[in-house]
Order: structure tokens, then sequence, then C-alpha cells
């Protein structure tokens, strides 16, 4: 990047949800400081630092000159500061176990928007990993433009709840809350109408066959 302040294109260069590589500069108390690119810092907090379990300082799992790939949370103008988070440093372990519990409960997660594509809308959950949210999931009604739709919904940095479908790996297939409810009466409805159908075109035919013999005019 040119030389020069880089917080005059901050906004240009970086959004909230985005991932960037870094260097970790700093270890304090409260967290570690990770430099994105020269004169441009953000913190992550300790509290996002231990894979889920508590530690006492960030050089329990971060040392200083560490590389390491984070998510941009949010960018504050006024007191030029970035707010990051970082994938798991504890292994895959703690992300597999996740991905086990959300895998079997079918479980409804905050994440936030990464970006948007025209098949779909890329989402970070809380342990750091991807999930697909499938524009098959979406319901885009009354809209000519797809991809402008999902973008004015879904604006990356946003928060939004989700239901993990699927996880295969590191293949996690998302749906929203509203379209697992509506896929859920449609199973019901099928169903009902696989179970009774022969019996209530019987009953038509009936009805029907007794209107016959009926005098209508």
């Amino acid at each position: 990047r040119a030389a020069g302040d880089p917080w005059t294109k901050v906004e240009e260069n970086y959004y909230a949800g985005g991932r960037y590589t870094g260097t970790v500069t700093r270890l304090m108390p409260f967290g570690a400081f990770v430099e994105l690119e020269p004169g441009l810092e953000g913190l992550v907090h300790i509290s996002k630092l231990g894979a889920g379990r508590r530690i006492n300082h960030p050089s329990e799992v971060l040392s200083q000159g560490d590389v390491v790939e984070v998510a941009l949370e949010r960018i504050d103008l006024e007191q030029r500061r970035l707010s990051l988070t970082m994938e798991s440093t504890a292994g895959r372990g703690a992300g597999e176990e996740f991905a086990g519990q959300l895998a079997g409960a079918g479980s409804a997660v905050t994440g936030t928007v990464e970006n948007v594509q025209d098949f779909g809308v890329f989402v970070t959950l809380p342990d750091g990993r991807t999930g697909l949210l499938h524009v098959s999931q979406i319901e885009l009604t009354g809209s000519t433009n797809q991809r402008r739709a999902m973008f004015d919904r879904f604006k990356p940095g946003s928060e939004v709840t989700v239901v993990v479908k699927d996880v295969q790996g590191d293949r996690i297939s998302l749906t929203l809350p509203e379209s697992l409810e509506r896929e859920s009466e449609q199973v019901d409805l099928e169903s009902f109408r696989k179970g009774r159908g022969s019996a209530d075109l019987g009953s038509l035919g009936d009805l029907f066959g007794g209107l016959d013999g009926l005098d209508l005019k």
C-alpha cells in the first residue's frame, strides 16, 4: 500500500466482517494488538483468544511476531480503533466439537455477514468459521435485481440469525429461521396430502355423485 496515514482510506480498504492477515505486535493483559499494515493496528480482546476457554494472558496462545488471520468486527474512525476477532488458536479441536453440536442440534446462531455473492451469503459463525446461506434459502419476492436485494438485506458486517442445516467438514450449509419454518410447513402439508389424498378424493367423488341427483335449478 502507498505510504501515508492508512486511516484516511481505512473504510476503502477494509470492511466489517472481512478477513485479513496481520502480525502480532504487542501482547497486553487485556488482549493482543495485530498490525494489518504499517500504522494500522487492531485489538483482539483477550475474551476472544481462548477458543472457548478462559486464559489469563494472551501469551498463553500467541507470541509477538506471529502471523495470524483475523476478522474485522468494527471500525471506530473517531477513536482510530479497530476491533478484531480471531479463529481458534487452540487448533481445530474446538471447532470440530462445535460443528458436531451444530450438526446434531440444528442450532440457531447469530453470525456476521461476511460477503454477498450471486449464489448466496457467506456468514461468519461464532466459532470463526464461515457458512453459506444459499440463495435458495432466501425469499426475495418482488425483486428484479436478486443480488442487490440480498446486499440490501444482508449488509457486510451486520448480524444475522441463521440455522445450521448441515455440516460436512468445512462445508457448512445455513438457512433462515423463517425458511426452515416454511419448509417444515410444506413437509407437513405434503404428508397430510399423501396420507389423506385417496380418502379425500373418494369423499369428494361421493359428494359430487350425490349432487347429480339434485335439482339445482
